[in-house]
Parts: structure tokens; sequence; C-alpha cells
């Protein structure tokens, strides 16, 4: 999921919109964004932590720390992911449903399943017409299902009115929408409701 989901993050942030930065800070920046794209966690996340200490004022700063507690994450730092999204998320901007996605992430991985739907369904709800929705949907049954609590994976999924139901009504068919009628069908198989797992 984190892989997947960072390549995703690199996307985005390659089409963000112009930064009025200097060339010294394009520089710093640009060196620990490629330790990141090499996987090199370690490196990334103290590059970017020099990039947020030497340039507090910049405007990609919230994008730093966010790619600092990824990196982070993928040294399985959970708890430390955590502590540096919740404590800048104030200050988060345009990037706050990825601080929300996240943190999310992180205690899934943390194997905190509870906290983690919960957070998943609260960045749904919060955030409705962000890019990482259905994501968070299929994430939220994701840990539902790992609790083995299938009515709410059912309900995180089946909702006609839901951002899950409408992707497919809509002809989505990436990694995240098979996933998500993989863990739709499981949780219907388990409730006995073989006519919709067969549907599904």
């Amino acid at each position: 999921m984190l892989a997947r989901s960072v390549f995703i993050l690199i996307l985005v942030t390659a089409t963000l919109r112009g930064f009025a930065a200097n060339p010294a800070e394009n520089r710093a920046f640009g060196a620990a964004q490629e330790s990141f794209r090499g996987g090199w966690w370690e490196r990334a996340e103290k590059e970017f932590a020099d990039f947020a200490q030497k340039y507090p004022e910049s405007q990609r700063l919230p994008e730093a720390i966010l790619l600092q507690a990824q990196a982070r994450l993928g040294q399985t730092n959970y708890a430390g992911a955590i502590e540096l999204l919740s404590t800048n998320r104030p200050h988060a901007g345009a990037l706050t449903d990825e601080y929300a996605f996240w943190t999310a992430e992180a205690y899934f991985e943390k194997g905190d399943y509870v906290t983690a739907a919960d957070l998943f369904a609260r960045m749904r709800n919060e955030h409705p017409s962000s890019p990482r929705s259905l994501e968070a949907a299929v994430s939220e049954a994701g840990a539902r299902a790992k609790l083995l609590d299938w009515p709410r994976v059912v309900e995180a999924l089946a909702n006609p009115d839901g951002v899950f139901q409408r992707a497919i009504r809509s002809g989505e068919t990436n990694e995240i929408a098979q996933r998500g009628q993989l863990l739709l069908g499981e949780a219907q198989f388990a409730g006995k409701d073989l006519a919709g797992a067969n549907a599904t």
C-alpha cells in the first residue's frame, strides 16, 4: 500500500503549481526528492528535515514535511510519522487531506486498525472531493476487515451513495477499485449474503 501511494504522491507533487523559491532552496528540495524517489528513506528523512530547518518560510514546507513523514513510514517509524503529521497538520494548507490520509495509513501500518479505520472514515467525510477519497474508503474497509467487522466493511463499500459505489458506477477499474470489490465480496460472503457476494 505504501509503495503504490508513494508513486501517486510523486505524480501529484510533480504537478503542483509554481513555487517562488530561490535556486538553493530548489536544489535542496530536489536532492531530498531524489533520495525519496530512490527509496533511500533514512537519507530522504534527514534531507527533508534539514530543508524544513533551513527554509521554515518556504511554500514547499508542508510538502517537505509530508514526504519526511512518508520517509519515516518507509523505515517503519510509525509513531514518528504520526507525530510529525499531527503536529504540522494545522499548517498543511492544500495538503490537509494528504496529511489526514497518511496519518490513517501510519496507524494502519502500525497495526492499530480501530484508529486507522476511524481516521480513514473521517478523512473521507471531511474531504469528499479529495483524490484520496476512494482510497480512503477502501482502506477503511481494509482496516475493518482486519478486525473481522464485516458489517462495517459492507457499510463502507456497499452504500449506493458512497464514494466507492459511485466510482464503480463510473467505470473505475484501477487496483484500488479491484481491492474494494474483493473486500466487499469477502464481507458479503462472511455475512452469508451469497447472492450479493456472487454479484460483486
